[in-house]
């Protein structure tokens, strides 16, 4: 259903109908597609309350992905150590690609190579 963000919904909306509490733990969610099975270490009661907070505004999207991270210990180490290859691997199971675009990020923003 990755055709386009439209589907994306569809397909959710059509999960819903079947078990919404599975619908809403197995999406991504918001500019750090943060998962809605971690919503508990995010602090929330469940991952339909993540999902309303986070449709609320793109600040709430921001923090919460620095609560993932922060709350995550490998996530939050390979930040530290400045290891985007650690971080992809604790973040996303080290298989798409992130860490080649946030070195690249962190490149153009410092003029520096980790």
């Amino acid at each position: 259903m990755h055709a386009s963000e439209s589907s994306e919904y569809e397909a959710f909306e059509i999960a819903k109908t079947i078990d919404e509490t599975a619908a809403y733990e197995s999406i991504s969610m918001g500019m750090g597609q943060v998962m809605g099975f971690n919503y508990g270490s995010l602090g929330y009661t469940s991952a339909k309350a993540m999902f309303d907070k986070f449709s609320s505004d793109e600040s709430t999207q921001v923090q919460g992905m620095a609560t993932f991270i922060s709350n995550n210990s490998g996530c939050k180490q390979a930040v530290l150590n400045k290891d985007p290859y650690a971080f992809e691997r604790y973040y996303n199971g080290g298989v798409s690609g992130y860490a080649e675009k946030i070195a690249a990020a962190y490149k153009n923003i410092t003029g520096k190579g980790l």
